[in-house]
Order: C-alpha cells, then structure tokens, then sequence
C-alpha cells in the first residue's frame, strides 16, 4: 500500500535535511589540516590536544613536513606550526610561499600561523604582517581578545611560561593576545598569526587558549553552515506547514 502523499512528502524534506547536515559534517571533518615540521616543535603533542579540543579528535588531518600541495587541496583551515628545532623549516616555507599562502587566503581560505623561534630574523607572513624576536614570560588578553571570546573555557585571560611567546608579530588588523614585548596573536582578515610557545611551556589555560585561537581562526564553531541552517529551518517549516495542512483534513473530512 502506498503512503499518503504528505507522508512521503515529509520523508523526502527529511531526507534533504539529513543530507544538508552530513554533507557539512563531512566538510567539517575533512576540511582542517595540522601542518608542522618534519618533528613536533619542543617534541610534544600539546598541538594535537588543542586541535582535538577545538575540533574533535579525527576531524582533522595532519602532516609532518611542510609541502606546499596543501595550499591548494581544498582545506577551508590550515594551521601552519613552526618553531623550536623546526624554525629554520617554517622560514623557509613561509618565504618560499608566501605568494600561494596569500592566495589561498584570498580564495576564502583561513590560515593560522603560530611559531615561537629561536633568534630568527624577521620574516613577511602575509599581507604586510611580520614575525619578529620578542621574548616574553607573560601573556594576557586585549579587549579585543575578551571580546572574540579566547578566555572561554578557562582558558582565563592571563599567562606565564618560561618562555609564554619567543615572537611578536606587527602590521596586524586585530591583536588578540599581547606579551610585555609585544602583540603575539592578532589577524588580518582571514590570515592569524602569532609567536607562543607550546601549550606545554605555559601555565594553566595554555591548552585552552590554543584551542579557542584555532576555533576563531578557523572561522567559528563546528556547528553547520548558516547556509545549512537556512535550509534546516525551511524544511522542518515545510513539515510544519505540511502538519497543519493534514490536520485540516482530518477536522472536515473526519
């Protein structure tokens, strides 16, 4: 026997519905990339563990060494992870790409670079921003940080570590985080950028403020679309009206 035409009417709205939220969820999870240098900065994981807070954990991909391919191989967030033993392998890659990492910004991408060298000259990160020497044992949020919410989660709004940051980035639009030598964390559009040490090198809340600086760089939370939304609340207003339109029958015809 065949379903009323509402029933399958709603079961295909359905349908839609749960496809729009898997395809987001699958964009979602395949759409971050954790690049670093052929070793973890400081031989530590504190870089994964914030991604695992801030995304999940096996809903982003990483890869050890620098290659350029990823600039161009449909990642809507990449974070590029340079310093320690690997300062002189983030250098050269920044400098040596910085042409494909602006237009990879351009295109609509969001790129976050953090990296805490070891006396390294200065070095153009994109857009007229710049990594330069500036080490500081203290870190705390700027107005603009309490504002974009990086002290959530207990992350708190002020730190110290031995060292908190080796580098101080300039020619920023935003700063976020600031040190006593100078801004460690701060944007330009779409493009991050900063110069802290390892959450493993700071005090309580490190973790977290990794976290919630790759969630903001990374354009928001995990949740779907606003597209996705849209089509979401269209749907289950189709139901809805499909419902009302049902019950209608059952009160004349009844």
């Amino acid at each position: 026997m065949k379903k009323p035409l509402y029933f399958r009417g709603v079961a295909s709205l359905l349908a839609l519905v749960a496809g729009v939220v898997g395809t987001a969820e699958a964009q979602a999870a395949g759409g971050k990339l954790y690049m670093t240098g052929s070793s973890n900065p400081w031989g530590q994981n504190t870089e994964d563990q914030a991604m695992d807070v801030a995304f999940g954990a096996g809903n982003w991909t990483k890869t050890n060494g620098f290659d350029a391919s990823a600039l161009t191989a449909g990642y809507s967030f990449i974070y590029l992870d340079g310093g320690d033993g690997i300062s002189s392998e983030f250098n050269s890659f920044v400098s040596g790409n910085l042409a494909a990492i602006e237009a990879y910004v351009t295109g609509g991408g969001h790129l976050m670079m953090n990296a805490a060298r070891w006396d390294q000259p200065d070095l153009a990160t994109g857009f007229g921003t710049q990594l330069s020497a500036g080490y500081s044992y203290n870190g705390s949020l700027t107005p603009d940080g309490v504002s974009a919410g990086l002290g959530g989660g207990g992350a708190g709004v002020a730190w110290t570590g031995n060292y908190f940051s080796h580098d101080i980035v300039s020619g920023l639009s935003t700063c976020y985080v600031v040190s006593d030598a100078g801004c460690t964390f701060g944007s330009v559009g779409n493009l991050f950028v900063g110069g802290q040490t390892a959450p493993y090198w700071q005090s309580g809340g490190g973790l977290q403020l990794r976290a919630n600086e790759l969630n903001l760089a990374a354009g928001g939370s995990a949740a779907p679309e606003p597209a996705s939304w849209a089509l979401m609340m269209i749907g289950f207003g189709a139901i809805g009206s499909a419902m009302r339109s049902r019950r209608g029958l059952a009160v004349s015809f009844g």
